[in-house]
């Protein structure tokens, strides 16, 4: 019902409605992304939309929307929390979620939130109120993320929109894949920050050991000395 819908006003409007659509989604319209990217792709081989120009268009629409959530908690900030929209958004058990993967991932987080839809517009409130992050590194590593979910979308809805089964199949597939793919990624940077933590608790262990044995040789020396 949705994704026809999107057809339609899609085909009425063009790329304007795909751009605008795809900003207030990424603003918090309970709205999938996917299936809008896929609604784009959908009208490109039907109508007479290129499908390229239609990616590109896309792409600036998802980055704008990722971009006004990242400027709105950089420019509100603390007072984001007294308002009834960001209660909505970010609820205390999202805000505790948002907060620990912060704590763990740091900047990196920026990338892995474009295939986390719930958590997604949240994430980038709070990479803008924290503002552990510079805008053009945000705008970097969402960017990357971006470049590689989107066109896999929009082609879907492209090559797909004479073959829905065939593009239902594939919207699944893809969201095991990256789903399958993040669980990868996170497993690799958990073990490298454990593996890191653990090099610098072993140096530190080292340096204290070597301090307490160079005090105790020079006490000895001192002792013999004075002897």
């Amino acid at each position: 019902m949705t994704l026809s819908l999107l057809q339609a006003f899609f085909f009425d409007y063009g790329y304007y409605a795909v751009f605008g659509v795809l900003v207030l989604c990424g603003m918090g319209l309970p709205l999938p992304e996917d299936i809008t990217l896929i609604a784009a792709g959908i009208i490109s081989q039907l109508g007479e939309q290129n499908v390229h120009v239609m990616l590109v268009v896309a792409y600036f629409g998802v980055l704008c929307g990722d971009w006004m959530m990242y400027l709105i908690g950089w420019r509100f900030g603390p007072h984001l929390r007294q308002s009834r929209w960001f209660s909505k958004l970010l609820t205390p058990e999202r805000m505790i979620q948002t907060e620990t993967l912060f704590h763990r991932y740091g900047s990196r987080l920026v990338f892995f939130a474009r295939f986390l839809p719930g958590l997604r517009a949240p994430i980038y409130v709070m990479t803008g109120i924290t503002r552990r992050v510079s805008f053009w590194r945000f705008t970097l590593m969402d960017g990357l993320a971006a470049l590689l979910s989107i066109p896999l979308f929009v082609y879907i809805g492209y090559y797909g929109a004479e073959n829905h089964e065939w593009m239902l199949k594939k919207m699944h597939e893809f969201k095991y894949a990256t789903i399958a793919l993040f669980l990868v990624i996170a497993g690799i940077i958990a073990y490298y920050i454990w593996r890191r933590r653990r090099r610098r608790a072993y140096f530190r262990t080292t340096r204290a050991r070597l301090r307490a044995e160079r005090k105790r040789a020079a006490s000895i020396s001192l002792n013999k000395n004075a002897g």
